[in-house]
């Protein structure tokens, strides 16, 4: 699986590609892009979702 993240987030999974439309989608699937090598915990997803500026569920 690839994760393409200059400009729009794109992830191309055995040769088909599709782009998170939603915000939310886009910041839960790029956080732990963000954070490579590193555990991300749900508490820091859900924190991230929660942030100012991303879209209340």
């Amino acid at each position: 699986m690839d994760f393409l993240v200059p400009g729009a987030l794109t992830i191309t999974h055995r040769g088909r590609s599709t782009a998170p439309a939603a915000a939310k989608d886009r910041a839960f699937l790029g956080e732990p892009l963000a954070h490579p090598g590193e555990v991300v915990s749900t508490e820091h997803l859900a924190d991230a979702l929660r942030r100012p500026g991303s879209t209340s569920v």
